[in-house]
């Protein structure tokens, strides 16, 4: 009876073991991509770490994916589009979340992020169809800004008129909280996704359109860091806190300042982080 026992658990030891071997794969299909070699990386930080290389066949490609228990961002770099070639941008790229499942990816080769669709991984789904929704709330936030910003200084412009003033800050202070929003209700419906600890770190201060600009950067900077967690250790395989702290020093470059009044600012914004 006792060999029976040990020999089932043996057959169960082995089971699990080679259950947790197998190898898992990131299937990409890729539009209107000219046979570039496609490399696969690890992300720590800010740091890219390149794995495997391949060439696709006619847009498709296979990589295998070390099947284990920590969550990964994992990037693939696809190669230059002509524009960027002329404009001498970086090449195309990828970053997507790997949590120890197959994934299926398709998009095109010149509108990476705009035309991802996730055919396989939740993860996934719910990451990029933020950042497809992120990327558009802040292009129109950018524009309304700026728009804020110039009739608060130019008050002597016919076109912005007291009712249009209070249109576009109004627009803006309610893309603001539609933002937030958003991020909320993931948390809500994903609470145990990596990705919505990614998405967390996007929200940011209020900053309230009837302020002046310095009002708002005075807000921006003090509350920045509300609300961030850096002791999830799961986020430093990813390049999210890298990201998040970089934005903060951003915040202190100003034009026109010398090199040594900048590097002042800056020496301010180290303070602030430490």
């Amino acid at each position: 009876m006792k060999y029976h026992i040990i020999l089932f658990l043996l057959i169960l030891l082995f089971h699990t073991s080679y259950l947790s071997s197998q190898t898992c794969h990131l299937k990409l299909h890729i539009h209107n991509q000219s046979n570039f070699p496609i490399v696969l990386g690890s992300i720590n930080g800010d740091q890219f770490t390149p794995i495997d290389s391949l060439i696709s066949n006619d847009g498709h490609i296979k990589f295998k994916l070390s099947d284990n228990n920590t969550f990964l961002i994992y990037r693939v770099v696809i190669g230059q589009t002509l524009m960027a070639k002329v404009l001498n941008e970086p090449p195309q790229q990828l970053d997507f979340i790997f949590n120890g499942k197959d994934i299926e990816i398709e998009t095109d080769f010149n509108a990476t992020l705009d035309s991802v669709n996730v055919i396989s991984s939740e993860e996934n789904l719910v990451w990029f169809d933020f950042l497809k929704k992120e990327k558009i709330y802040q292009k129109q936030l950018k524009e309304l800004v700026m728009q804020i910003n110039y009739f608060q200084n130019k008050t002597d412009d016919v076109y912005y008129t007291n009712s249009k003033q209070t249109e576009i800050i109004t627009q803006y202070n309610k893309l603001q909280k539609e933002k937030e929003a958003l991020i909320i209700s993931i948390q809500k419906e994903h609470p145990k996704l990596y990705a919505t600890k990614l998405i967390r770190l996007k929200r940011e201060p209020f900053l309230d359109g009837n302020t002046s600009e310095k009002q708002r950067r005075i807000v921006q900077k003090t509350h920045f860091f509300d609300g961030v967690d850096f002791s999830d250790e799961s986020l430093i395989n990813s390049s999210a806190y890298t990201d998040i702290v970089f934005q903060y020093f951003m915040l202190y470059a100003q034009k026109g300042l010398s090199r040594e009044k900048q590097e002042e600012e800056f020496k301010k914004a180290i303070d602030v982080f430490l």
